[in-house]
């Protein structure tokens, strides 16, 4: 059976089959799964909706009133997060073409720090909400960029393996003052994009409503309906978004840790609890009490921390007795279960001992690596789709056979003295650049070169200088006077030059 291709959708079938997905989306465990993710690292967790509950008569979890509910938050998710995206887009990636110099220092060029800044935003997307987008368009004749929220992103793909995309869905929500109701109004528009433009709905009651179909770029000067002709429509031939995946699987980080995260939080909230009650807000079990009613003894203790008791009468806390070292085995044995299925790099192990060689290096940083290798292989192939768009702004046609590669370069602790050790060590065995290109203390190699050539001419004339060069050998029948300093040189005393 042949998928359907929502290109050929008009009118209201098209109408239909956007209700359809909206829907769709509402419910689906993508969508609960990518704002979680931003909610998770932004510190809205579970534990927000803790409560100390308790049974009543009818046998129903009820809360406690009265009763230490301490919330206590180790957000070790967006130190995970943070870590994985510092570890692999913290310096500028290097980008060559071995067929054309010239057009990977223009895209070099493209790929400034304000946009390695956008892509840092990206990436964090990409790992909260497994895929992270970034919409390309033209401004002042320049190929601009800016990343769209994940969480309103419907892709529709053209293949089984999410390769390429047939359409996407953008889900906006415009807000606007209502004075009348003294609040805000939000307003839910659906644009709908494919090869041939954009066209934007308004959904309301369930349904959407037509607002208007536009072009990707535009010639001359855009005019009211009824005078369009001037302006001319132009469409990339693709849809301009580009998908960065944190996996292949399409996979959130959060997916990995989110029970170990909760846990974490609970463990600590719990001890919080325990180290809270005393005997003002926990069960007591009171023998020989005077009062005429028990339940008065709350509210006496809260007033006057004392209670009238019989001669042998007692007041004893009903609790459960915590061994804080049970707490902190449970709690480190979470925390190191976070950071292995998240994939990430215990700090603590990396700060223990003395100049870690460089095998015990590369064995803390095997995780993290892992999922970075995979992470740049899944950015390098949207990389290339990127170029697609870069060439057609800034050459006017897509040039298929020009493709300029991306390498990105790890924030990876090293053993510096081990390493230019290694690297004086292959002297003579490798070149200058790729000794240049791997020292530690190196950080712009082409720069490092000019810096060791504008040395190496001024070494050369400082010795010039101190010692000039002898004078050019004269012919025999030239005065004899003049062949003395060529003597000296030769090594004669200067008695037997005279």
């Amino acid at each position: 059976m042949r998928p359907i291709d929502v290109r050929d959708l008009t009118g209201k079938a098209l109408k239909s089959y956007l209700v359809h997905k909206l829907k769709e989306w509402e419910r689906s465990e993508a969508k609960k799964m990518a704002f979680a993710g931003v909610d998770y690292y932004k510190g809205r967790q579970k534990i927000d909706e803790k409560q100390r509950l308790g049974v009543n008569d009818e046998g129903r979890l009820v809360a406690l009133a009265g009763l230490p509910n301490t919330i206590i938050k180790d957000n070790k998710y967006a130190l995970l997060v943070d870590q994985k995206v510092n570890y692999i887009l913290s310096e500028q990636p290097a980008i060559t073409c071995d067929d054309n110099d010239q057009y990977a220092t223009a895209l070099a060029d493209f790929v400034d720090r304000r946009f390695l800044r956008t892509w840092i935003k990206i990436a964090k997307d990409a790992m909260n909400c497994a895929i992270g987008w970034l919409y390309l368009y033209i401004e002042d004749g320049r190929l601009r960029y800016r990343k769209i929220d994940a969480r309103y992103i419907i892709p529709i793909w053209e293949d089984a393996e999410h390769e390429s995309l047939q359409a996407l869905i953008r889900i906006r929500d415009d807000k606007d003052w209502n004075a009348d109701r003294q609040g805000m109004t939000y307003t839910r528009y659906v644009e709908f994009y494919t090869d041939n433009g954009v066209q934007i709905f308004k959904y309301e009651d369930a349904d959407m409503h037509f607002i208007d179909a536009r072009a990707y770029m535009y010639t001359g000067e855009l005019k009211p309906a009824d005078d369009e002709a001037e302006a001319q429509g132009f469409t990339w031939g693709k849809i301009p978004f580009i998908y960065f995946r944190y996996n292949a699987e399409e996979i959130s980080l959060l997916s990995r840790v989110k029970t170990l995260q909760d846990n974490i939080n609970l463990i600590l909230s719990t001890f919080g609890d325990q180290m809270q009650e005393d005997s003002r807000n926990t069960i007591l079990v009171i023998r020989g009490y005077d009062g005429e009613d028990p339940r008065e003894v709350r509210g006496e203790m809260n007033r006057t921390g004392v209670l009238q008791l019989s001669e042998d009468g007692s007041v004893d806390p009903l609790n459960i007795e915590v061994n804080a070292a049970n707490f902190q085995v449970y709690l480190q044995l979470l925390k190191e279960k976070l950071i292995e299925n998240g994939r990430g790099l215990d700090m603590r192990q990396e700060r223990s001992g003395n100049a870690p060689n460089e095998m015990n290096i590369k064995s803390m940083y095997a995780d993290i690596e892992l999922d970075a290798a995979g992470m740049e292989l899944e950015w390098q192939a949207s990389f290339e789709h990127l170029q697609y768009f870069f060439k057609l702004a800034t050459y006017g046609n897509s040039q298929p056979d020009l493709l300029a590669d991306i390498s990105f370069k790890r924030n990876m602790m090293v053993n510096e003295e081990s390493a230019i050790r290694m690297i004086t060590a292959s002297s003579g065995l490798l070149s200058r650049r790729t000794q240049l290109e791997h020292h530690p203390l190196v950080d712009d190699v082409d720069q490092e070169e000019e810096r060791l050539d504008k040395e190496q001419a001024q070494e050369v004339a400082d010795y010039l200088s101190a010692f000039p060069l002898a004078p050019k050998a004269v012919n025999s029948t030239d005065d004899p006077s003049l062949l003395a300093p060529t003597r000296r040189a030769a090594g004669a005393s200067p008695e037997q030059g005279e």
